[in-house]
């Protein structure tokens, strides 16, 4: 193999991730994509495509926005988690009064 296959599965392979970490971010929601993009914000298609790392995947500018979203639902995440799988995996936060 040449580098530059090297290098093309190495990106397969991170976009690979990335979806898994964008299927299990949903999946502690216990929403359908669906319902996760109504209370997210973010349109269906979207969610679908992170999750099946169609086209450029998730960007980290929407990952910024996306984790943004999702702490509104109460769930706890960072960015460099979501893009890298670096860091503690996402929580629901404690309900605070």
């Amino acid at each position: 193999m040449n580098s530059h296959t090297n290098r093309d599965k190495l990106m397969l392979d991170e976009k690979n991730a990335r979806a898994q970490r964008v299927i299990q971010l949903r999946q502690l929601t216990e929403l359908s994509q669906g319902g996760l993009a109504k209370l997210s914000g973010f349109p269906v298609q979207y969610i679908k495509q992170w999750e099946e790392h169609q086209a450029e995947g998730l960007s980290e500018k929407l990952g910024i926005n996306f984790i943004r979203s999702i702490s509104k639902l109460g769930v706890d995440c960072s960015l460099g988690w979501l893009m890298e799988g670096r860091g503690d995996p996402p929580k629901i936060m404690a309900y605070q009064s």
